[in-house]
């Protein structure tokens, strides 16, 4: 699972992006050690023609860098992946709120929200409130979409500066335009999935508010690149057990979490856990911690 990929080295705004050199190191090796699926494939069992590892290479979010620096990569190497769009489009949105979140922090210092004080603390990138012992983007993914509205746009006013004007940062957080999806999914290497509507947390949310997400996204992206979307990455990966079910139905047959939320999801044919390479740590540690993930399968 892999997020953003970006130019340069600049880890200060997003700790879920990978540097561009990173990423190409990482997709050699995966290409010279493991045999890489299309996640549809990797669900089906398809026989192994190498007796190598399997693995599928998915991207949540539906950034723009995306489609700038990680499809040429995947075109070039020719390997399959998996990119899962939010539905913010047609709602106006140029950002996911956590990638907002996560870049006025790093501006801010201080910041007052619902009677809550978030302070910057050292060794900390994210702005902290010691009351409830969260960081801002945890405790931002559990307000209401009104509510998550509501402080990015006090976040902007006590930063100063709407991202809109500084184009250096853009890579961090802008989405792909519906011409840019449109264009990603003509590629034979690349499937477009599902992401939600708003990067909703879904197992904190109401079953009929998560279903309204998916089936708003579903339509927005079939209409929007003319091809039927039977994939879903649950954002955060958050879902529960009756959302599963309820999913399926509505057509996404290959459901992808992050790590396994209840007992027994393991053995559902219905959904899988991922593997979240970061920028954390260092190339060798990332693929290590491949290895080890995938020598427990």
């Amino acid at each position: 699972m892999y997020h953003g990929v970006f130019s340069g080295n600049d880890t200060r705004f997003n700790g879920r992006f990978m540097p561009i050199a990173d990423f190409k190191t990482q997709l050699n090796y995966f290409k010279k050690n493991f045999e890489i699926l299309p996640v549809k494939e990797l669900f089906e069992n398809k026989t192994n023609r190498s007796n190598k590892k399997q693995i599928a290479i998915t991207f949540d979010d539906g950034y723009k860098n995306n489609f700038d620096y990680a499809l040429p990569l995947l075109e070039e190497l020719k390997i399959p992946a998996s990119f899962y769009i939010t539905g913010l489009n047609p709602h106006q949105i140029q950002a996911i709120w956590s990638d907002v979140v996560d870049i006025y922090s790093y501006f801010v210092k201080k910041f007052k929200f619902q009677n809550l004080i978030f302070e910057k603390e050292p060794n900390r990138k994210r702005l902290y409130c010691k009351e409830i012992n969260q960081d801002i983007n945890h405790y931002t993914g559990f307000l209401s979409q009104e509510d998550k509205i509501k402080l990015m746009e006090e976040l902007e006013i006590a930063a100063g500066f709407k991202l809109s004007d500084k184009k250096d940062l853009s890579q961090f957080h802008l989405l792909m335009s519906d011409a840019e999806i449109k264009e990603t999914a003509l590629s034979k290497y690349v499937t477009i999935g599902s992401h939600g509507t708003f990067h909703s947390h879904m197992g904190f949310i109401p079953l009929e508010q998560a279903l309204n997400e998916l089936k708003y996204s579903k339509t927005y992206l079939e209409n929007c690149i003319g091809k039927q979307i039977d994939e879903i990455a649950y954002p955060s990966g958050s879902y529960t057990k009756d959302l599963i079910e309820a999913a399926y139905q509505l057509g996404y047959h290959y459901q992808l979490a992050v790590d396994y939320q209840y007992e027994g999801d393991k053995a559902n044919n219905k959904i899988m856990d991922r593997i979240g390479l970061y920028n954390d740590r260092t190339v060798v540690e990332q693929l290590h911690l491949v290895n080890q993930q995938l020598s427990k399968s």
